[in-house]
């Protein structure tokens, strides 16, 4: 092991005390929020396994289920290709698009679960990468395709006319806008996702076509109304865990800021150097 020469500043044990001291409370807040972002989490999951898939349903469904080829659905409903839902890809760049045309770029790694996140600078066209091809709109669904198990999907649900998407994500546009959050509910159910693990199972890569996800098969209710409650619920519910995960980010930062705050506080004045 090397000894390292090189000084540091501790501050006095007062101040330490008093950072212990603020640093126990936010910790305190820190794990009980990451035990609500938990929960929420797995509230959000629930919500869309009970309403959408028979199996553990409680309580049953109203009317019962039956055995379809995707799996047990509630009476009333039925198996329906996601290209008969959603328009996917229905706009991209144009190739004569202007140099200097300035878009904000989300690569694959903008999307998590429901989470959009902006990048902070723009990038202009001759500048972005090759697969910068992607036009969104409010009411789209962002489904990203490579690592699809991981669902980095996203409801968009502000104006995206600066923005721009990779080819890495199928954009689905909904045909009946209504059927929207309900569309992007049902990505998440157990029967979508059985669909999705075995195409990527099946490849050598872990990523599926735009015909796979045309052809993935949506559980669906012949009921507008039961569609649009589906849909609020379960969006509803994602709101609060996106809610927590910024709450906890913050806290996070926060302790950060404070641990910081202090040396910086503490670094013009006589400390104990070790």
């Amino acid at each position: 092991l090397f000894r390292s020469k090189i000084p540091v500043t501790v501050p006095p044990l007062a101040v330490q005390k008093r950072l212990g001291r603020s640093l126990e409370k936010i910790d305190n807040i820190i794990n009980r929020t990451g035990a609500a972002l938990s929960l929420g989490r797995l509230l959000r999951t629930s919500i869309v396994r009970d309403l959408s898939c028979a199996p553990g349903r409680r309580p049953p469904h109203e009317g019962g289920t039956y055995q379809a080829a995707i799996g047990s659905l509630p009476r009333g409903w039925k198996s329906v290709r996601l290209s008969d839902l959603a328009l996917i890809n229905a706009s991209s760049v144009p190739e004569n698009t202007d140099p200097n045309k300035a878009f904000y770029y989300l690569d694959v790694s903008a999307v998590a679960q429901g989470r959009i996140s902006r990048p902070a600078k723009l990038t202009r066209f001759q500048d972005a990468p090759s697969r910068a091809r992607r036009l969104f709109s409010k009411g789209d669904i962002l489904m990203s395709t490579v690592r699809p198990t991981l669902q980095g999907f996203g409801y968009v649900e502000c104006s995206a006319g600066d923005c721009v998407c990779s080819t890495g994500f199928a954009v689905l546009h909904p045909r009946d806008p209504a059927d929207g959050l309900f569309l992007y509910a049902m990505l998440y159910s157990p029967i979508v996702a059985r669909q999705i693990h075995s195409l990527v199972s099946g490849s050598g890569f872990p990523a599926i076509s735009c015909s796979d996800t045309g052809n993935l098969n949506i559980p669906f209710s012949s009921s507008g109304d039961e569609r649009k409650r589906i849909g609020a619920t379960a969006r509803a519910a994602e709101r609060q865990v996106l809610l927590l995960e910024k709450l906890l980010d913050l806290y996070l930062e926060l302790r950060l800021h404070l641990i910081e705050a202090s040396m910086v506080h503490e670094s013009g004045k006589r400390g104990d150097r070790l």
